[in-house]
């Protein structure tokens, strides 16, 4: 009987069968303090800095031997950040130091009437979930984040009108909402920290942040990522 040899396996068993509907893919790796942000999604976006001095450092890393920190970086508008009334996830590693602020974004654009992902404080009750920036808060969920300096995995998805959010892998909770969600031709920012909405009171970090258009790939309690995500 013919066997593969493990190091095949491996690799096989390490691709996304959902890879070619993701909108964008950071993986934060490289050298300490390089302002190179390179796109390991399929399209292989052009990532710039947007806000800040937002650099990869080694200081902090989940998987990869690299964290995004310092500032925002942001991509050209693309249709594959207009999820429409369609299913999609966003998710990364987020770890911060000091508090959390009262409100902030981990995902944003310019302009009004955009998609957006954040959390923020309503009646001393901390919240994540989906806004149509400069109109209206949507799809609210409550949230407990993890301890500072502690790495956790978030994710948010919407399958056929239901958003679900997940923190290292426990659903928080769902809602359901069928908003037609757009960049509004805007760029997409990955805002671990900017002038006007900074996260925490200290230093935060982002790593293994995913965009995927058309699969919600997250519908029920899961086991979190536990190596780098796949880049095929």
């Amino acid at each position: 009987m013919f066997t593969f040899p493990v190091g095949l396996l491996g690799r096989e068993s390490a691709k996304d069968p959902s890879y070619n509907n993701v909108s964008l893919l950071l993986l934060a790796n490289g050298a300490n303090n390089s302002t190179t942000f390179v796109d390991s999604g399929p399209a292989n976006r052009t990532v710039s800095v947007n806000q800040l001095s937002p650099v990869i450092t080694t200081a902090q890393s989940k998987f990869g031997g690299g964290s995004l920190t310092g500032g925002r970086v942001s991509v050209p508008y693309n249709s594959a950040f207009d999820f429409g009334t369609g299913d999609f996830t966003v998710e990364l590693w987020f770890r911060y130091e000091g508090t959390l602020n009262s409100e902030f974004r981990f995902t944003t654009g310019t302009g009004s009437s955009f998609f957006s992902f954040g959390s923020r404080v309503v009646s001393s009750v901390r919240r994540i979930g989906l806004v149509l920036e400069g109109v209206t808060w949507d799809t609210e969920i409550s949230w407990s984040p993890a301890s500072n300096n502690t790495w956790a995995h978030l994710a948010i998805s919407r399958e056929s009108g239901t958003v679900r959010a997940f923190q290292d892998g426990t659903l928080l909770g769902s809602n359901s909402s069928n908003r037609n969600w757009s960049m509004n031709s805007s760029i997409f920012i990955v805002s671990p920290a900017s002038s006007s909405s900074s996260i925490a009171t200290g230093a935060v970090y982002f790593d293994d942040f995913r965009v995927t258009k058309g699969v919600a790939r997250y519908t029920a309690a899961f086991t979190a990522p536990t190596e780098e995500l796949p880049s095929s």
